[in-house]
């Protein structure tokens, strides 16, 4: 157990089971508990939280970085992620079911929450949501971006994505039932609901609509679009599509001008196209179309569901939506403008891109997909749940939320600007990397996975558990905390500069290293490590002394703290290295040298 806290911090405890790790750095927080089980890793990083804590059950990571959040918590189950980042959110839960990952980015959130279930994704970013919640079942994604909503909700079953962008809306719901998607885009509506069956679409964009309802059978999609309209309801039939525009009329009529819409379904139709003005929304549903287009301006909504088409695009202007669902589609593209939301869904679509501006959103669910680009501006959201994609990229401004769930992903990017968060869970990923500015956070659970890397600038946090990674590196700038648990890794690094936490747990590393400076600490916990070093560096134990004092091997389980144990009391250190050299150790001494067979240095 190998517990460190730093100055403004109330305590830090590792346990009660084994390998635990405990680090808070740098700020006035109040608990960062590891454990109780095994391989926990909790670590609150220079803000105002009150507690990160880790378990309990094992290989749980928690971290909490820079900002006033109440909660942190991982776990209770495996391989869990929770991450909170500079913003006044109240908690960030992972769990209480194995690789869920959980991030609050930013904004006043009330709760992120993944779970309970396997392989879920929750993130809310930069508004005043209250709810981001996934699962209750698998590869759930639910996501909240820059609006006063009140709830995202994600499940109950499989493959699910929920999002509310930008609007006083209350709820989007997708489930009960498979590979649902709700939205809700800029407009004071009720509900959008999706489901209870399969392939089920359901959107409501800028009007005062009391619901859009979708189900309760298979590849349902309704829409209401900027009027006053009751009730838009698909359903309960098979592949059904309903659409109100604008008034109340009984008939939707299609452009070239503001507020159209076009639905072809189960035709030999080559293109459906709505617009080229605001409000357009355009679907093809179950039928061989070639594009399904909505824009190019403001408030663009478009969806293309279980048929062979080319392309769902929507914008290329502020709040567009678009979707691909359960078909061989390839390409669902968002904006290129503000508050754009990309999901594509169970089928083998090349790319899902939302941006390249502030609050996009992108999501990949369960699916062969190549690409989830979110960005390249703030408030960032992309996610890869489940299938094979190639890259999650978020950023690369700042507060970006990038997540790659049980694929074969090459890479989960966040940044490179402050308040990234990246994270690859339970596949075979190269690279997380989370900044490279301040406050980022990178982990990788349970995958073969190279690198997870954070930073290069304050407070990063970066964590590798359970997996054959090679590096964890936190740094190269203050208060960086790094963390290999229970796998093969080479190094984890923190440093090199002030208040670096580093730790290898259980596993065949080579070396954990912090600093080289101030308040540093290194640890490495039942495994056959190398080296543990903590800065500041240069002092190397002597043979002449170990003889000369018969210093005892046993006694000699940290070299470089005994050595500088031996040197402030015989040589008297300067200040700044004998505040680092906190410690008591006993040593065992030959009788025939001193009177005494103990000596007590302190």
């Amino acid at each position: 157990r190998t517990p460190a806290a730093t100055e403004l911090s109330d305590a830090a405890t590792s346990g009660p089971s084994d390998n635990a790790t405990s680090a808070v750095t740098n700020g006035p927080s109040h608990v960062a508990t590891s454990g109780p089980s095994d391989n926990a890793t909790s670590a609150v990083t220079n803000g105002p939280s009150h507690v990160a804590t880790s378990g309990p059950s094992d290989n749980a990571t928690s971290a909490v970085t820079n900002g006033p959040s109440h909660s942190a918590t991982s776990g209770p189950s495996d391989n869990a992620t929770s991450a909170v980042t500079n913003g006044p959110s109240d908690v960030a839960t992972s769990g209480p079911s194995d690789n869920a990952t959980s991030a609050v980015t930013n904004g006043p959130s009330d709760a992120a929450t993944s779970g309970p279930s396997d392989n879920a994704t929750s993130a809310v970013t930069n508004g005043p949501s209250h709810a981001a919640t996934s699962g209750p079942s698998d590869n759930a994604t639910s996501a909240v971006t820059n609006g006063p909503s009140h709830v995202a909700t994600s499940g109950p079953s499989d493959n699910a994505t929920s999002a509310v962008t930008n609007g006083p809306s209350h709820v989007a719901t997708s489930g009960p039932s498979d590979n649902a998607t709700s939205a809700v885009t800029n407009g004071p509506s009720d509900a959008a609901t999706s489901g209870p069956s399969d392939n089920a679409t359901s959107a409501v964009t800028n009007g005062p609509s009391d619901a859009a309802t979708s189900g309760p059978s298979d590849n349902a999609t309704s829409a209401v679009t900027n009027g006053p309209s009751d009730v838009a309801t698909s359903g309960p039939s098979d592949n059904a599509t309903s659409a109100v525009t604008n008034g109340p009329s009984d008939a939707a009529t299609s452009g070239p001008s503001d507020n159209a819409t076009s639905a072809v379904t189960n035709g030999p139709s080559d293109a459906a196209t709505s617009g080229p003005s605001d409000n357009a929304t355009s679907a093809v549903t179950n039928g061989p179309s070639d594009v399904a287009t909505s824009g190019p301006s403001d408030n663009a909504t478009s969806a293309v569901t279980n048929g062979p088409s080319d392309a769902a695009t929507s914008g290329p202007s502020d709040n567009a939506t678009s979707a691909v669902t359960n078909g061989p589609s390839h390409a669902a593209t968002s904006g290129p403008s503000d508050n754009a939301t990309s999901a594509v869904t169970n089928g083998p679509s090349h790319v899902a891109t939302s941006g390249p501006s502030d609050n996009a959103t992108s999501a990949v669910t369960n699916g062969p997909s190549h690409v989830a680009t979110s960005g390249p501006s703030d408030n960032a959201t992309s996610a890869v749940t489940n299938g094979p994609s190639d890259a999650a990229t978020s950023g690369p401004s700042d507060n970006a939320t990038s997540a790659v769930t049980n694929g074969p992903s090459d890479a989960a990017t966040s940044g490179p600007s402050d308040n990234a968060t990246s994270a690859v869970t339970n596949g075979p990923s190269d690279v997380a990397t989370s900044g490279p500015s301040d406050n980022a956070t990178s982990a990788v659970t349970n995958g073969p996975s190279h690198a997870a890397t954070s930073g290069p600038s304050d407070n990063p946090t970066s964590a590798v558990t359970n997996g054959p990674s090679d590096v964890a590196t936190s740094g190269p700038s203050d208060n960086a905390t790094s963390a290999v648990t229970n796998g093969p890794s080479d190094v984890a690094t923190s440093g090199p500069s002030d208040n670096a936490t580093s730790a290898v747990t259980n596993g065949p590393s080579h070396a954990a290293t912090s600093g080289s400076s101030d308040n540093a600490t290194s640890a490495v916990t039942n495994g056959p490590a190398d080296a543990a070093t903590p800065g500041p560096v240069g002092f190397q134990p002597c043979i002449l002394c170990t003889c000369l004092f018969g210093l005892h091997p046993r006694a000699l389980t940290q070299h470089t703290v005994i050595w500088g144990i031996i040197k402030k009391n015989v040589l008297r250190l300067p200040a700044p290295v004998s505040r680092i050299i906190h410690a008591s150790v006993t040593v065992r001494v030959p009788a025939p040298c001193f009177p005494s067979n103990n000596i007590h240095f302190n």
